[in-house]
């Protein structure tokens, strides 16, 4: 559930809770509240580090505990077989 705040509102802006169906009617009007931390996760082709919001499939239990996924460009690689 993204936290969010309404980008009319400037600098007044408050910071509200979305759901994800909410957000995705908004998206265009509000902007998306960083967090506290970043997660990162591996991707499980190459097993490189990536935010996971980067990973497809993002799944816990990786290497060292962190969440596993395949990257964009190792998606891209497993459908059509070329480095596009």
């Amino acid at each position: 559930m993204p936290t969010v705040y309404w980008l009319a509102e400037g600098d007044e802006a408050e910071e509200w809770a979305l759901c994800t169906a909410c957000y995705a009617e908004a998206a265009s009007e509000v902007m998306i509240v960083p967090g506290q931390v970043t997660a990162w996760g591996t991707c499980r082709s190459c097993g490189e580090w990536f935010s996971v919001r980067e990973l497809l499939d993002a799944k816990p239990g990786g290497r060292r505990s962190a969440p596993s996924g395949t990257c964009g460009c190792c998606s891209a690689w497993e459908e059509d077989g070329s480095m596009e």
